[in-house]
């Protein structure tokens, strides 16, 4: 019976072979029209899609690395705009010129119209990267409204200078008269030369 079955079904087989063989061959090249269409079109858009993929990645990453730089330069841009403010704020604060015989001579010449030097001498000098401090020393004879002007002069219109020290003393000039003896230490920043 076994051996009835397997010559029914090779039987069967061939003759559905030789019936059908134009179908059988259209579905051959059918299949093979597929898989080499995979080959030839599919397979090489897979991978131009995974390279394509990578490819996004990788600029996604720069992109986020980039992003993180211009934040830090931000922050570096707002640094430097109130160093810019600083640095402004410091040249208003500084004497036009760049000698400090300048600036003394510009303060004798207010101090004499309302009292007068008796000595000045600069006594220090410490130089910085962009401008350098001067100590100047002053003696001078005055009255209370001289030295007030003097003082009010140098908080309005000498932004630049700075009392550091300043000893009063009373001196007696006859019945009538007295006036102040008056040591200033003024502290000055100026340009450097050059």
């Amino acid at each position: 019976m076994r051996k009835s079955i397997v010559q029914l079904s090779n039987i069967a087989l061939a003759d559905l072979l030789k019936e059908n063989k134009l179908i059988l061959i259209a579905y051959g090249f059918f299949i093979i029209a597929t898989v080499i269409s995979f080959f030839v079109w599919i397979k090489p858009l897979f991978n131009e899609k995974k390279q394509l993929e990578l490819q996004r990645a990788q600029e996604l990453k720069l992109i986020e690395k980039y992003e993180k730089k211009l934040e830090g330069a931000k922050d570096l841009q707002k640094l430097l705009n109130k160093k810019k403010q600083e640095v402004e704020k410091l040249k208003k604060k500084l004497f036009p010129g760049k000698d400090p015989y300048e600036l003394a001579t510009r303060i004798e010449q207010v101090a004499q119209k309302n009292l007068s030097i008796r000595s000045y001498q600069i006594t220090a000098t410490k130089d910085y990267n962009l401008y350098k401090e001067v100590k100047f020393r002053f003696v001078l004879d005055t009255n209370i409204v001289g030295l007030y002007k003097l003082l009010k002069w140098i908080n309005e219109s000498a932004p630049y200078l700075v009392v550091k020290d300043i000893n009063i003393r009373r001196i007696s000039r006859g019945k009538a008269k007295s006036s102040l003896m008056v040591n200033l230490t003024l502290t000055a920043l100026m340009q450097q030369k050059g």
